[in-house]
C-alpha cells in the first residue's frame, strides 16, 4: 500500500529573495548554488528548472522544507511568519575551498 504525502512537492520559483548570507560562507554557497544548477547574486537566489520544495513536518512557528535540485542536492528553507526567507545548506557542504578544511568542525 502506497501512501500519498499529505502535502505535494511544490515546483520553486525561478528567484527568490532571502536574507542575507553570512559573509564569511558566501562564497561557498554561491559555489554549491553553481555546483547545482542555480546562482546566488547577493540576496537572491536562482533555482534551476525542476527545482522542487518539501514540506517538512511538524510545522512550528514557520514553514520549512527541504528543497531539491534536478540533480538531487538538497538544501533547507525556512520561510518566516514575518515574509522572510532563509536558506540553509548541510553543514559539510561548509568547506574552504582553498584548503578543503570544514569551516564547521566545531560546530558538528
Amino acid at each position: 500500500m502506497s501512501v500519498e504525502p499529505m502535502y505535494p512537492d511544490v515546483p520553486m520559483p525561478v528567484s527568490l529573495i532571502i536574507e542575507p548570507i553570512d559573509p564569511r560562507y558566501l562564497p561557498i554557497v554561491s559555489e554549491l548554488m553553481n555546483e547545482h544548477g542555480g546562482g546566488l547574486n547577493a540576496n537572491e537566489v536562482f533555482f534551476p528548472p525542476g527545482t522542487v520544495k518539501r514540506f517538512i513536518w511538524p510545522r512550528i512557528l514557520d514553514w520549512r522544507y527541504t528543497i531539491i535540485f534536478p540533480d538531487g542536492y538538497e538544501m533547507g528553507l525556512t520561510e518566516m511568519s514575518d515574509g522572510k526567507n532563509i536558506l540553509s545548506c548541510n553543514l559539510t557542504d561548509l568547506v574552504c575551498p582553498t584548503c578543503k578544511r570544514s569551516l564547521v568542525d566545531d560546530c558538528i
